[in-house]
């Protein structure tokens, strides 16, 4: 599996001196309960680990399921898979269902999906906005899309690989991510009536 957590006195990989802890939940369809980590869970931190972590647990429900196996069976193992991969890492723990938190992950094997929830900032000329989004993609690979979840509305798509950047989901946005205009749309976006789209791609 991928490695989720680093050992004492050491930094994950793609993380930054500077990166921020945060707290996170991570729900995986099917499983009784949360997964907890209250240092590890910011976007920097987590994303792509846990990424990494799902595709290897989506590898063991492609061999079950051409094994014979079920899939609702596959996918329940799988998860199972999933949650105990991480709970290696002491810095997760079990949690109830419904419990809100900063960073909120959902993993769905038999969707083949990641989906993430968190807030992030952006400064422009000298003031800080503060704005929800939305990043959901398919396990597999490809662009991952990145919407307000207010009005369901797409901003951007990115590219995995701009994801394993050191600091791309930094705590606050001091520079643009794909552009010297990528916070301004992301603003306007966030801030948009219902139904008028401003898509980005972001490669």
């Amino acid at each position: 599996m991928a490695k989720v957590g680093a050992a004492p006195g050491t930094k994950p990989a793609g993380r930054s001196d500077n990166a921020a802890g945060g707290s996170a939940g991570i729900e995986i369809v099917g499983f009784p309960q949360m997964l907890y980590t209250r240092t590890f869970g910011d976007p920097d931190t987590l994303f792509v680990p846990l990424l990494e972590a799902a595709r290897d647990a989506n590898k063991m429900l492609t061999r079950l399921t051409g094994l014979g196996e079920e899939r609702a069976n596959a996918v329940t193992l799988s998860g199972m898979q999933l949650a105990s991969s991480l709970l290696r890492d002491n810095s997760f723990s079990l949690v109830a269902i419904g419990l809100s938190h900063e960073n909120a992950y959902t993993v769905d094997l038999n969707a083949e999906t990641l989906h993430m929830r968190t807030r992030l900032y952006a400064v422009m000329s000298g003031r800080t906005s503060f704005f929800k989004v939305e990043i959901a993609g398919k396990i597999s690979g490809g662009a991952f899309v990145v919407r307000n979840p207010v009005h369901g509305m797409v901003i951007m798509q990115v590219e995995e690989e701009r994801f394993r950047q050191p600091n791309f989901f930094p705590p606050r946005w001091h520079r643009n991510v794909c552009g010297p205009k990528w916070n301004r749309n992301a603003l306007e976006s966030s801030r948009s009536p219902l139904g008028q789209k401003h898509i980005t791609r972001c490669a």
